[in-house]
């Protein structure tokens, strides 16, 4: 790969990661506002969670911090630590809809009040996000240790596997078949979010 070639994808992953960090914020801070509608960013009905909202911003950290190659010791490890965290979030979540339990982190942080559009629990992310949200923590981790032909390939399923899932959904905005991003315990995700994670 040639030194201008490198350079240009490293501006294009400062650019995805800054993207995802702004859109993670933003629906943060709207949660933190108390208003629902501010954290969906008034793009649908359906409201970016705040777990997703966190999720995003610790995936676009880790892909900001890991984005140098070799990144420095801090921030090798802070961006590891930061796709573990989003990998927690989405395991845990994700358990919640396979398992029916409830963990106690939907609303640990904000309150939701029930029967909010295409929402299985209060605050939790769907079962989309919930799935993507760990495949792309696992991707960034595997680019980061050693990187070889097979981690990288081994990241690009990954990455493909999340692009297939999310594509359903904003299909279903597109051309308005709500059960492809509206049903709570399957398919339920906000645009901004699938968007996010594509």
């Amino acid at each position: 790969m040639s030194t201008g070639h490198h350079r240009g994808s490293r501006r294009v992953s400062l650019v995805c990661a800054t993207a995802v960090c702004a859109v993670g914020a933003t629906a943060l801070a709207g949660w933190m506002m108390g208003s629902a509608p501010t954290s969906a960013l008034v793009v649908s009905e359906i409201s970016m969670k705040a777990n997703a909202a966190i999720a995003l911003l610790c995936l676009g950290s880790s892909l900001m911090l890991l984005r140098s190659q070799p990144p420095g010791r801090l921030a090798g490890s802070l961006g590891r630590i930061a796709a573990l965290v989003a990998v927690a979030i989405g395991l845990a979540t994700l358990s919640e809809h396979l398992f029916d339990w409830d963990l106690g982190i939907d609303q640990l942080l904000f309150r939701e009040l029930p029967g909010a559009p295409a929402t299985a629990s209060p605050n939790r992310m769907g079962p989309p996000a919930s799935t993507c949200v760990p495949l792309l923590g696992l991707a960034l981790l595997l680019l980061d240790r050693r990187p070889s032909p097979r981690r990288t390939q081994q990241a690009q399923l990954l990455a493909g596997v999340v692009l297939l899932i999310v594509v359903v959904p904003i299909l279903g905005y597109v051309f308005g078949v709500h059960q492809l991003y509206g049903v709570a315990r399957l398919t339920g995700i906000a645009l901004h979010t699938a968007l996010t994670l594509g």
